[in-house]
């Protein structure tokens, strides 16, 4: 093999790149060491290397083999492997939350409702964080990543808002365009954010925070079929999460006073009306003649007493399944021979509940009539079909049991939830329970349908008359909580508008230099309608907006 080397004495300095490539000399001289040197001979490829001549002095000759290069080599990018995958680990990267963050465009970013800043101390540790509201939000030990999908440890600001009305809604820029967004109904909406060190941090892939929203519904909205939805910038739309699990504390009037005690603190007007027991038994009662009828087992009670008797099927159909012969049991203890020794003139069997029915047999004489009273049972025949039958039906049984059990508990949070609007309360108190798997905005309410809903075409004039261009309307509906805005309207005279006419409504809009116009009222003109908005100027504070538009 020829020595073909170029080897330079002075070779250039070397560049940070190049010294961060190799950087770990401790390691990569400790693996040399380890490395066995073959002895003399022994290496099937080995290649002489010779010192560099400086001064004409030359160095003794060693040699190694080219296995040994490799090895060393080798070990050195095991060395880096492991030492980048240490780096790295095995983390989740939280692309769709990533994907998802997104900041409301407020049409008023001076005054609209500020984020409160939560601290979790320790995110290793989890914490529970309350808001002014009384609104909590648990937060379980390692519940955040960053962007990479490393745990976050150390202090969290978790910034936090509330939207309570459709002026917060209004003032904060929240995606509601009427039909595209669902129409959604709101009792509760809030958005949260995550930041460590003014930096993004998300949700782990398998952790929630659990969230107790405080809101209000009207009175008149049932708060059994309320959902809790979260919205997705990407689709533009507001995603089911779940059911929403709704606490009702209190009702109140117009004016924000506890009803049903004089304005007293709502907790005890309700401490002092039914307790649960109470209404569960009232709800059970009625709800009693939806009760499934449990099946009759086959077979004799203990000390009961067996006898012949001419049942008829059509009064009592939940003995028709058995296809066979039924007779009657009575407790022994209740029995004589005389009972079955006499000619009874009359019988009357009237069911009490439970597969127990009294019995009352009557004996007519010319001193009076004799009666005799019993309690009495069904008796099957312990046959396999009979059993057979009692075991499907006793399947059965529990499953419809199942159910209307859970019919009762929703019967009794009616009953609360009447017992909390007594004395004509406007406002029913309530807390949203739910759990969250992304920061973002999150809404507690349904879907609503426009049962009496107008479409018509609007035309916008001012008190004069003249025709007015609007840049963004917008319509809160105060019988169904909904608020929304309707598309298309951008610096135009006219608008395609749909609101229900018999509801109390507010309807205003924004014109292209802000200034804020509220409608009046509104006059129909064959397939359009026209309101009169009045101006109200370029508002600067939120104290003006509520004034304008609360009902």
């Amino acid at each position: 093999m020829k020595d073909n080397y170029n080897i330079k004495t002075n070779p250039p300095e070397l560049s940070s790149e190049q010294i961060s490539k190799h950087q770990d000399f401790d390691a990569l001289f400790a693996k040399f060491q380890e490395a066995e040197i073959p002895p003399n001979g022994e290496t099937a490829d080995s290649t002489p290397v010779r010192s560099i001549n400086e001064e004409k002095k030359l160095s003794p000759i060693f040699k190694y083999g080219t296995g040994a290069l490799m090895a060393v080599a080798a070990s050195v990018l095991l060395v880096f492997m492991i030492r980048q995958s240490m780096s790295n680990g095995n983390f989740i990267v939280p692309t769709d939350q990533i994907n998802e963050v997104y900041a409301l465009q407020a049409p008023m970013p001076s005054i609209q409702k500020p984020y409160a800043n939560l601290v979790v101390t320790e995110a290793e540790k989890g914490e529970t964080l309350n808001y002014e509201s009384g609104s909590k939000i648990i937060v379980p030990a390692s519940a955040f990543v960053d962007e990479t999908g490393k745990p976050v440890k150390g202090k969290v600001d978790i910034q936090y808002r509330e939207f309570n009305d459709h002026v917060d809604m209004f003032l904060a820029g929240v995606p509601k365009e009427i039909d595209k967004h669902q129409n959604l109904q709101s009792v509760g909406m809030m958005e949260i954010q995550g930041f460590q060190d003014g930096k993004a941090v998300y949700l782990s892939m398998d952790k929630t925070l659990e969230v107790e929203l405080q809101g209000k519904v009207a009175a008149n909205i049932p708060t059994s079929d309320l959902k809790v939805y979260v919205y997705g910038k990407q689709e533009d739309t507001w995603e089911y999460s779940a059911a929403d699990n709704v606490e009702v504390l209190a009702a109140s009037t117009i004016n924000g006073t506890s009803a049903g005690n004089n304005g007293n603190n709502a907790s005890n007007t309700l401490a002092a009306s039914k307790t649960t027991e109470e209404l569960i038994q009232e709800a059970k009662r009625t709800l009693a003649r939806s009760q499934p009828k449990q099946p009759i087992k086959p077979g004799v009670g203990e000390n009961m007493q067996v006898f012949d008797f001419d049942i008829n099927i059509e009064e009592f159909p939940e003995l028709a399944a058995y296809n066979q012969k039924v007779q009657l049991m009575a407790s022994a203890d209740q029995m004589s021979e005389g009972i079955f020794d006499t000619l009874w003139n009359s019988m009357e069997l009237t069911g009490l509940g439970d597969d127990k029915y009294n019995m009352e047999l009557i004996y007519e004489t010319n001193e009076g009539n004799i009666v005799r009273t019993f309690e009495v049972y069904p008796a099957i025949e312990n046959t396999d079909r009979a059993n057979k039958v009692y075991l499907e039906q006793l399947e059965e049984y529990n499953i419809r049991m199942e159910q209307w059990e859970a019919d009762v508990l929703v019967e009794v949070q009616d009953m609360r939830e009447q017992e909390a609007i007594a004395d004509n309360g406007d406002w029913k108190e309530i807390v949203n329970r739910f759990k969250i798997n992304r920061f973002g905005l999150w809404n507690c309410g349904k879907e609503i349908e426009f049962e009496n809903a107008l479409k018509v075409n609007a035309n916008f004039v001012d008190e004069n008359g003249a025709a007015i261009a609007v840049n963004k309307l917008f319509v809160t509906n105060k019988d169904k909580q909904l608020y929304y805005f309707a598309p298309n309207t951008a610096n135009k005279s006219t608008a395609e508008l749909k609101y229900e006419a018999t509801a109390e409504n507010k309807i205003w809009a924004l014109t292209e230099q802000n200034e804020l116009l509220v409608a009046n009222d509104s006059a129909p003109k064959g397939e359009s309608v026209s309101f009169q908005m009045r101006s109200v100027g370029i508002v600067k504070t939120e104290e003006d907006i509520r004034n304008v538009l609360t009902f």
